[in-house]
Order: C-alpha cells, then structure tokens, then sequence
C-alpha cells in the first residue's frame, strides 16, 4: 500500500480512534512513530514468518526503495 491510499482510507475513519498494530504474539500496540527506512525486497527461501523486505544494507546491491515503517516504539531523540 502507498501513503496515498493510505492516507485515502483513513480519511474514512472516524479522527479519534487509536491506531494500533498486532502484538508480537497476542494483542496489540498503539502506533508511536513512523519512521522513514530504504528497504530492498528479500531475495531466495524465506520462513512464512519473515517479511518481504529487508533492510537495504543486507541487499547493497539491489536497488532501495523508499518505506514508511509504522512503530509501536517511541521514537528516539534526533531519529527520523
């Protein structure tokens, strides 16, 4: 999903509700920070447990793409 369409479905929902994102295991999290990231899709095998893209510096070779990550942490001082 791109921020647009992002953006587009939230405009639908109601300002006041909490956001949240699932728990590790059980439950859910209140959204904290969204934080500008470079990512490259996962290349070979992967577990059903691992996400399709990885951090640009494990591919430096493939080219990055641009992603807003959606936290449940606190963002830290002078971080993005």
């Amino acid at each position: 999903m791109k921020v647009k369409m992002l953006i587009k479905k939230l405009q639908k929902m109601n300002p006041e509700s909490l956001v949240v994102i699932p728990g590790y295991e059980t439950g859910c999290n209140e959204v904290r920070s969204l934080l500008k990231r470079k990512v490259v899709k996962k290349k070979g095998e992967k577990q059903w447990w691992d996400g399709d893209y990885v951090h640009s510096d494990e591919e430096p070779d493939d080219p990055a793409i641009d992603v807003v990550f959606v936290s449940c942490l606190k963002p830290v001082k002078g971080g993005n």
